[in-house]
């Protein structure tokens, strides 16, 4: 047989399991960790949209003729809400702030889940 003919010798095929041996899971850890980060990403966006969620129900109960700025500023108003896949959205309304002789009041909006850091908005309402 002409050595050009042979084929794939046994020190190939070591070579080539060792190879894949050692890639594979590297890889497959790799695919692992994108996957978390990605999982993470899509409860911070979950997150993002609560807190934006409940700062758009403010804004609309402010802006109602039947509700108003008191309305949103009687203490108590929004309390602590625990919602669907373990996310709590807490909502503070401080009222009676002032800057430069303006009146307005303060709404922090807070959403913790157990997996990401919270995450919280503010947004500042007066009268007007």
């Amino acid at each position: 047989m002409n050595p050009s003919e042979k084929g794939h010798g046994f020190l190939d095929i070591i070579l080539t399991v060792l190879f894949l041996g050692i890639s594979v899971p590297a890889l497959v850890q790799l695919f692992a960790v994108a996957v978390i980060g990605t999982t993470s990403l899509e409860i911070e966006s979950r997150a993002v949209y609560l807190c934006e969620q409940k700062l758009e129900q403010i804004a609309t109960d402010k802006m109602s003729p039947s509700r108003g700025y008191s309305y949103v500023t009687t203490t108590g108003r929004y309390p602590s809400e625990s919602l669907t896949s373990g996310f709590t959205r807490t909502t503070t309304v401080t009222p009676n702030l002032s800057f430069n002789g303006v009146s307005y009041t303060s709404v922090v909006v807070s959403v913790s889940h157990p997996d990401i850091a919270s995450v919280s908005m503010t947004t500042w309402i007066t009268r007007y």
